[in-house]
């Protein structure tokens, strides 16, 4: 099975206002998932990183590849387009991308994005710092090989399609406790708290995302965001640990 995963950083320029800080260590903390035997095993010629790219530089990595899966994670500034409720990402201090347009450029039936920014409506959203720390295990090469290839025949069982993951409603904003995006840290927290996974399952973005929902209502009660997942008619949701 060819996939890539697509990680795209936008912190924007150190020593300025809107510079988050916490970017960096959200593309990190997902590379390191995604390496591990638990996220899949991935290899580094499989992972993508941007750092405040420009549009050429995505369109130039994205459009002339095909692949069987994708991810794509974005940590960066964002918004929502009052007239057509797209969401947009600020990919650099001077360009926007709609996720639209991303999904376009790329060939491949299954995949899923991982989107944590503002959401707000307007063309001023609120810039907040998010950063979280994961913890990662490596095992032996015997063991990787094993996982990749679990993590791979779950993929081909899933339904062709797109899986959209938000760290915040409509018309909101994605809040922090001063340790990271408090869903981004609720969603790795509540992988890391799983324990091994029995052989013949796995835990699906879907299930973590329910755990992470539940997770964040209970550790920040006064926020006042809703993660959403686009909802899908599907049997199968895409592996997030295996």
């Amino acid at each position: 099975m060819k996939r890539k995963a697509f990680l795209i950083g936008s912190p924007m320029i150190e020593g300025t206002s809107s510079y988050l800080s916490g970017v960096t260590p959200d593309i990190i903390n997902m590379k390191k998932h995604l390496k591990s035997n638990a996220g899949g095993a991935w290899e580094d010629g499989e992972i993508e990183i941007f750092k405040n790219p420009t549009r050429e530089d995505l369109y130039n990595m994205m459009i002339h590849e095909s692949y069987d899966f994708v991810i794509i994670q974005y940590s960066g500034h964002g918004f929502v387009y009052k007239t057509n409720g797209g969401t947009i990402l600020n990919i650099n201090s001077k360009e926007i991308i709609s996720l639209i347009e991303i999904h376009n450029w790329i060939n491949c039936p299954k995949r899923y994005y991982f989107i944590d920014c503002c959401r707000g409506i307007a063309e001023d959203s609120e810039f907040l710092t998010r950063s979280f720390s994961a913890s990662e295990s490596y095992r032996t090469y015997a063991d990787r090989i094993v996982c990749r290839d679990k993590y791979n025949k779950i993929v081909e069982k899933c339904e062709n399609g797109t899986s959209i993951i938000y760290s915040c409603g409509l018309n909101e904003s994605a809040d922090e406790d001063g340790l990271g995006g408090i869903f981004s840290l609720s969603y790795f927290r509540s992988v890391e708290d799983t324990r091994k996974v029995p052989p013949n399952e796995y835990y699906s973005i879907k299930a973590v995302f329910n755990m992470a929902v539940a997770r964040m209502k209970n550790d920040y009660p006064m926020a006042d965001q809703n993660p959403v997942m686009k909802p899908e008619r599907r049997i199968k949701h895409f592996p997030f640990k295996v």
